[in-house]
């Protein structure tokens, strides 16, 4: 699996909202139903995110999937401007 920078972003952004909230990885694993080391790999940039995997992240850590991905160049948001024209 190639590492991206999107995959380490998203990982920094899903370990800064667990922290924030005091969670520790066996907290968040324990409410999302996600193996341990699964989040340690995701927090770390290593392994591709499910949509499915993405929402209980969010849910869990009581936020949107827009504030969980942390996208600036967001392609869907050139495509609506675009429509717009």
């Amino acid at each position: 699996m190639i590492v991206t920078d999107e995959l380490i972003i998203l990982g920094e952004q899903i370990k800064k909202l667990r922290t924030d909230r005091g969670y520790t990885i066996r907290t968040l694993a324990a409410v999302t139903r996600i193996d341990k080391m699964q989040i340690v790999k995701i927090e770390a940039g290593r392994v591709d995110v499910r949509f499915t995997t993405l929402c209980r992240l969010a849910l869990a850590l009581n936020v949107t999937l827009h504030e969980l991905i942390p996208i600036t160049d967001n392609p869907l948001v050139s495509i609506d401007k675009a429509r717009e024209e």
